[in-house]
């Protein structure tokens, strides 16, 4: 694709907003365009990571296995928003699975070519830092708020064990349906 039709894709994108012209210009060099079908894998959970999906348009969902097997819907995602920003900066293996649920576009970048930029243009390697950082801590205020409100049906027993109220499962554990 393009580097000018890159550069219009990328102003679809929140995080970009705080690059300027020039960073801009740098980033389009190195981000890519992808498409993934409905029903299509974008990443799996435990995978290796190492890129950052921007979505451009279409919605993905964002899937978690809890330690019983169970998998939840964390959240659902549509344009504008970004996704497996931790695995850039940790080079974790990916902590969810992210599925298309509708025909989606995507702009990535790997870890090799942001790398790449913080060698040639470290000060726009270090913008989009602090605009992944803030993103990140945007999402963990989100997720801190969520677990608190979780924590309210969760009790403890004298010894720090979780204690389900019965009235959310008869099994010790918690049914969703009932939250």
């Amino acid at each position: 694709m393009e580097s000018a039709t890159l550069k219009i894709l990328m102003g679809e994108i929140p995080l970009f907003d705080l690059l300027n012209h020039l960073q801009k210009d740098h980033l389009a060099e190195f981000i890519q365009y992808s498409f993934y079908k409905k029903g299509s894998v974008v990443f799996s959970e435990g995978e290796k990571g190492g890129t950052l999906y921007y979505i451009i348009s279409g919605k993905v969902e964002v899937i978690k296995e809890s330690m019983a097997g169970e998998k939840t819907v964390l959240a659902k995602y549509r344009k504008g928003v970004t996704i497996g920003e931790m695995s850039l900066v940790d080079k974790s293996t990916r902590s969810a699975t992210v599925k298309a649920v509708e025909d989606t576009e995507m702009l990535y970048l790997n870890s090799a070519s942001f790398e790449e930029i913080l060698k040639l243009h470290p000060q726009t390697g270090i913008q989009l830092l602090k605009n992944i950082a803030s993103h990140l801590s945007m999402r963990l205020r989100d997720a801190s708020g969520k677990l608190a409100d979780l924590s309210a049906y969760t009790k403890f027993d004298d010894e720090g064990r979780r204690d389900i109220p019965k009235e959310f499962s008869d099994t010790g554990k918690i049914d969703r349906r009932k939250i």
